[in-house]
Order: structure tokens, then sequence, then C-alpha cells
């Protein structure tokens, strides 16, 4: 991606070292407040992410919120830092890895896992995730269970590729800068569908009361 970038400033990809996730920030866990206690989430003003939240790249919000009484009576950890987060325990783990971001105070579930970088983009973290969750999937994923989940050791232990710090801000500008570009183009592919079954609809209308042309001269 940034070839001529490194070769302008001097950085070269020789900087780039595989770094186990373990060794990419502060790892945690979560829990979930008792249910029963309908004052550990009423009035709950931290958003608890589960694996039903993790549908979008950045959580901004979440389906339930709990509060400080909550967290602090469970198992659930609070933490006001940028963080990735990864699904560890779901049945959609057969198809593929939710990963997302999360950059406001938070807490998760006891079936998701986050980890908030020490010297690494958040960003970076995330996009590095992103390209390599089949193979997460692939290496990390237990055998045997009723319920697919990730081995927490292996995932621990899963070798990415860091770049430099400074080329790391790049990458993710030039990705983000991409994903605009195919966000436009989707929707713009999208409105032309729309507008396809219009026609198609309209199509079939005429050709039921008899007024379809066919653009012959020699036809009525």
């Amino acid at each position: 991606l940034t070839a001529k970038w490194r070769e302008e400033k001097g950085i070269s990809i020789q900087q780039w070292v595989k770094q186990k996730l373990k060794d990419c920030g502060n790892w945690m866990g979560g829990g979930t407040p008792s249910m029963s206690h309908p004052e550990y989430w009423d009035n709950g003003d931290i958003v608890w992410v589960t694996s039903k939240d993790m549908k979008v790249d950045l959580i901004e919000d979440t389906m339930l919120h709990t509060n400080k009484m909550g967290i602090a009576n469970s198992s659930a950890t609070y933490c006001d830092k940028p963080s990735v987060l990864f699904v560890m325990r779901s049945g959609i783990l057969r198809r593929t890895l939710p990963i997302a971001m999360i950059k406001k105070p938070f807490t998760v579930n006891q079936d998701l896992k986050a980890v908030s970088p020490n010297d690494i983009d958040t960003e970076y973290l995330f996009w590095v995730g992103e390209a390599n969750k089949k193979d997460i999937l692939k290496n990390c994923m237990k055998s045997g269970t009723t319920v697919e989940s990730i081995n927490y050791n292996d995932l621990l232990n899963y070798e990415i590729l860091i770049a430099a710090k400074e080329e790391q801000c790049v990458i993710v500008k030039l990705i983000t800068k991409a994903l605009q570009k195919e966000n436009f183009v989707k929707d713009a592919a999208e409105s032309v569908l729309d507008r396809i079954d219009t026609m198609k609809i309209s199509i079939l209308a005429r050709a039921f009361r008899g007024e379809l042309g066919t653009h012959d001269p020699a036809d009525e």
C-alpha cells in the first residue's frame, strides 16, 4: 500500500515486525450483571457490548446499558480506553469472526474479549484483525464444543504484522479512503437496482394492458 511513501520517508518495510496479539495491549474479559437486579441496569450510562452488537466496525451504542453498580457487582470490567473487540463464543463463528472497535467507555459480556492497544494505532489493529479473521478462525477455533468458540490462548499467541507507528496511520487513512469509494459505488449500484425493479414493474403492467411498444415502425 505505501511502498512509495516508505521510499520518500526513508522507512523500510524491514521495520515491520511479527508480534503476538497478547503483546499488542491489555486484554480483558467480561461478564453479565444480574438481570434480577434492575438497579444494575436502571439509568445505565455504560455501553455493555454483546455479540448482538458486533455488526458494525465502530460501536457507538449497544442494545443494553449497565452502570457502575452493575459492574462492581459482577465479573464485568470497565474500560475507558479505545479498544478492539473479538467475539469468542457464538454460533456466528461457524461463518465469520465478528471484530469491532470501540472508542468510548464500555464493558463486555462473557462471550467477548477486548484489547486496549499499547503502542499500536487502534484502527490499525482492527484492520489487521479484519484482514486475518479467516485465518484466526482456522487456527484458533476450539473443536468438539457444543457452541462454537475461540481458544483464548491460541488467539493470544496468534501472530500479526505490525508496521512502523508512522506508517500505521498512513495505512489506516488509505483503507478508509478506499472503503469510502467502495461504499459510494455500492450506494450507486443499489440505486440503479431500485430503478430497474421499478422499470420491471412498469413493463409488466404495460405488457398486460397491451401497451408495450416494439420500436419497430412496421408495428402498430
